[in-house]
C-alpha cells in the first residue's frame, strides 16, 4: 500500500502507521499508531 502514495493527487496527505516510514516526509500529517486505535469509537 505504501506505493499508492506516489499516485496521490489530493491537497493534504495523512499517513497512519505504527512506525515511521521513508514516505513520512511527503505527508502533511503523520500519525504513528495502529489504525485500529486511531479510528476506534
Amino acid at each position: 500500500a505504501a506505493g499508492l502514495i506516489n499516485y496521490f493527487k489530493g491537497s493534504k496527505l495523512v499517513l497512519i502507521n505504527k512506525t515511521s516510514t521513508p514516505m513520512d516526509e511527503k505527508a502533511d500529517l503523520v500519525i504513528c499508531d495502529s489504525i485500529g486505535k486511531v479510528f476506534e469509537d
